[in-house]
């Protein structure tokens, strides 16, 4: 028994008639009948009654009949979903993200994939940069949001979004009355960092934008995260530099100030296999691509 012949069954069920049978399914009448005559023998039951009128089924062909569409039915249903799957239709996109980049472009990026392609489940994970390569290279997530990754030839880094920076005062500060800041204020203010972490990382970059401008930052301590960072600004020990995606997070004590005279760039990265792009990640990496296209890089 093959899905030709149920097939077959079930058009023959359907038009009660050899002929029309035959005509929906575009063959002619002798080889169909010699297949429904085959499946009868196999299954050692006779599925129609021939009769002057048509072919009326048996007992056993009703009850065939109402196996046969699921079955088919089934089957159509598996082949939409492979189909789906191969196109970059259906599926699951996994994404790891470091740090603040998941306040940035990433969501916005993310919201466009999932209205455009409903049937991808998306799922996030906060992952450390390490955590992200070791995840790419063995098919746990498709695709890693971070900045500044240490990787291999196997894999491909892409920058595709570069912030400002910022600086996180608060309210009791000075500075929480004006509209920006200038580094050599910023210079002679208590300064916490992020991430606490093997270089290059934000922390660093933020060092060199003052010593490119002759200035010597005071750098009260480097800090694992943003979080930390903010909650040290709201416990009134100094400010922190953050990127333009902190600024997404609302504090009624903080204030985030623009720095005027700082025209250097942070940027977010996404981290890939360089060899293997499934197609629910090529759709992605399709539209990421678009929209940087059409909103440029900030």
């Amino acid at each position: 028994m093959n899905l030709r012949q149920l097939n077959y069954f079930v058009a023959i069920a359907e038009e009660q008639n050899m002929g029309r049978a035959a005509q929906r399914l575009n063959i002619s009448q002798p080889p169909l009948s010699r297949q429904i005559h085959a499946l009868e023998i196999e299954l050692g039951a006779q599925l129609f009654t021939r009769m002057p009128k048509g072919m009326v089924l048996t007992e056993a062909g009703r009850i065939l009949l109402s196996e046969a569409k699921e079955i088919l039915a089934k089957t159509n249903h598996v082949q939409e979903l492979i189909e789906g799957v191969v196109s970059g239709d259906v599926g699951q996109l996994n994404v790891g993200f470091f740090g603040s980049t998941i306040y940035g472009a990433v969501p916005s990026i993310l919201r466009k994939f999932s209205s455009q392609n409903p049937r991808i489940k998306v799922t996030l994970r906060w992952m450390s940069k390490p955590e992200q390569i070791n995840a790419i290279r063995d098919g746990r997530i498709h695709i890693g949001f971070g900045r500044y990754y240490f990787a291999g030839d196997d894999l491909e880094e892409v920058g595709f979004y570069r912030e400002q920076l910022f600086a996180a005062v608060l309210k009791d500060s000075e500075l929480f009355e004006a509209d920006e800041v200038t580094l050599e204020q910023l210079s002679k203010t208590p300064l916490f960092l992020y991430p606490a972490a093997d270089p290059p990382s934000i922390a660093d970059e933020v060092i060199a934008v003052f010593r490119k401008a002759g200035l010597n930052p005071q750098v009260e301590q480097k800090v694992p995260d943003l979080t930390s960072a903010l909650a040290l600004v709201r416990c009134g020990k100094g400010c922190a530099i953050v990127t333009e995606a902190a600024t997404a997070l609302q504090f009624p004590d903080i204030k985030f100030l623009r720095i005027s005279d700082c025209n250097d760039f942070i940027p977010t990265s996404y981290l890939v296999s360089a060899r293997n792009k499934p197609p629910v990640l090529q759709k992605f990496l399709d539209i990421l691509d678009e929209d940087v296209t059409t909103h440029g890089q900030t």
